[in-house]
């Protein structure tokens, strides 16, 4: 079967792609559920949106100018750990990690946030079992 989008006649013009995150929401399941391991977090997109109605995905969306300017207290690893992560500079890095955290708030209520800790970062590496919690990073901002 063929989608409405696949029939539509295809513009040429090249479209310059945004900048947009996506957080990945997981936990070890509870030790009385059905089926142990890992549950996910997801949500069902409204039918009638234009982009990806009616579809399951994880929260997230464009980066806002806003994120870029937020003045946050920053809870977890800094900056300049997600920038070499995600191999950019740390100005975008904190407007994409901003945009997760403000997204995931806006879409679904869940509020990546926590107390800022004065001692340094440390990272542990990621099992292939889980990721732990400690990985999650929270942006606030100072004047609210």
């Amino acid at each position: 079967m063929v989608s409405k989008q696949e029939q539509a006649p295809r513009d040429s013009t090249d479209v310059a792609p945004k900048d947009a995150s996506t957080v990945i929401l997981i936990r070890d399941a509870e030790a009385d559920v059905a089926a142990p391991g890992i549950e996910v977090f997801l949500l069902r997109r409204v039918k009638g949106m234009a982009f990806a109605g009616g579809m399951t995905v994880f929260p997230g969306g464009g980066v806002d100018p806003s994120d870029a300017e937020a003045e946050v207290d920053w809870a977890g690893p800094p900056v300049d750990w997600w920038a070499e992560r995600f191999s950019t500079d740390a100005a975008r890095a904190k407007a994409l990690v901003c945009a997760a955290v403000r997204e995931t708030f806006e879409e679904c209520g869940v509020l990546l946030a926590g107390r800022v800790r004065t001692r340094s970062w440390r990272t542990r590496p990621v099992t292939r079992r889980h990721a732990p919690s400690s990985r999650s990073v929270s942006c606030r901002s100072a004047t609210s």
